[in-house]
């Protein structure tokens, strides 16, 4: 096995024979195997097979009317009188299983309005409107250019 340092960066050009190694650097490749530690930081990219261990998911606040920009994550909803928010289409393939959990941490009966509609459905479910209690909310999954409900999860936000 041959190491490089580059720069804050380690290139290794034979990973048959490494076992165990510390990484304090920016790392910009594809990765083939096993990893097994912890990972601090950003992960850019595809994560095929297991994780095991705990995934910490973005948590992003919306604390007035707008738009929820992102497709994936924890949306907070902090506004204390009933936000209007919107949901833009998720990308086809490109967004596919990405999940998306509404909450609201305030009693007002906000609504989401999303683009085409739950399940692709257009105007006959596309407001979600939240019951005026703190807890209510929905989880959402990406599919094929649609926002589908995870089943079992929606708690108080009727769709029409």
């Amino acid at each position: 096995m041959s190491k490089k340092r580059m720069r804050g960066k380690i290139v290794v050009d034979n990973l048959t024979s490494l076992r165990t190694m510390t990484v304090a650097a920016a790392i910009t490749a594809d990765v083939t195997g096993d990893v097994t530690g912890d990972v601090t930081g950003n992960l850019t990219g595809d994560v095929t097979g297991n994780v095991k261990g705990g995934v910490q998911l973005p948590v992003t606040l919306a604390p007035a009317d707008g738009a929820i920009s992102v497709k994936m994550g924890i949306v907070l909803i902090t506004k204390a009188t009933a936000a209007a928010l919107t949901l833009a289409a998720p990308t086809a393939t490109t967004d596919d299983g990405k999940v998306l959990i509404i909450d609201s941490a305030t009693a007002a009966a906000h609504t989401v309005t999303v683009a085409t509609g739950l399940r692709g459905a257009g105007a006959g479910a596309d407001v979600g409107t939240f019951g005026a209690a703190i807890g209510n909310g929905v989880a959402l999954y990406a599919y094929n250019g649609a926002w589908y409900p995870v089943p079992g999860t929606n708690l108080n936000v009727t769709f029409a």
